[in-house]
């Protein structure tokens, strides 16, 4: 007996409230079912008692465990949905931005390019359309922007080997890779490279 009794305070001390209904239910229990299925007749009646009790806490227990787990899980996906949509939030908004920096780039370029004249927009489409393959010109002749270092890359070579002496010169020119990017994107996305369309000349 003093064992259920210390079993009390240790319930009554952590789990007040369950402990208390329970209790509550196994004196009602008890008394409305002294005997179930002849239960109190073989353990005796304190221990029909604390079956009860045990029963009735349990039950009170997985309740509060169930009640508890959902609305933890209820949290956490309400925490979880929240947190999608900052993601969401923030991956519009680098997409936004990204966006605007993307066109601030393009506009500079449009601004460069309108200066082209016909040929020089012609020969950007080439290298666009070739996949920045390399352009080999003789002599001096070429496109005005092929000087500017900032755009183009180049390097030279002998159009024959047998006679270095007479052999001729050949130029090797090709955008640069942030440059032929650029232009690239324009051309991909807008269908143009400038503010003005080549078909409007």
């Amino acid at each position: 007996m003093e064992k259920i009794i210390d079993l009390l305070k240790v319930l009554l001390g952590k789990h007040l409230y369950p402990a208390i209904s329970s209790i509550a239910m196994a004196i009602l229990f008890v008394a409305l079912k002294p005997n179930l299925f002849g239960i109190e007749k073989q353990v005796g009646k304190t221990l029909y008692g604390v079956l009860v009790f045990c029963i009735f806490f349990l039950i009170f227990e997985l309740t509060k465990y169930i009640s508890k787990s959902y609305k933890t899980c209820q949290a956490n996906q309400k925490e979880y949905q929240q947190e999608q949509e900052l993601n969401k939030q923030k991956q519009e908004r680098q997409r936004k931005l990204q966006e605007e920096n993307e066109l601030c780039a393009l506009e500079r370029l449009w601004d460069f390019v309108d200066t082209f004249d016909y040929e020089e927009k012609e020969s950007l489409l080439q290298f666009i359309k070739s996949g920045n393959k390399p352009i080999e010109i003789k002599g001096f002749i070429c496109p005005a922007y092929f000087s500017d270092s900032r755009l183009v890359v180049h390097t030279t070579k002998n159009a024959t080997k047998n006679n270095p002496r007479t052999a001729k010169t050949i130029t090797i020119y090709k955008l640069r890779d942030d440059f032929y990017q650029t232009l690239k994107l324009s051309y991909e996305k807008y269908h143009r490279i400038s503010h003005f369309d080549l078909e409007e000349h």
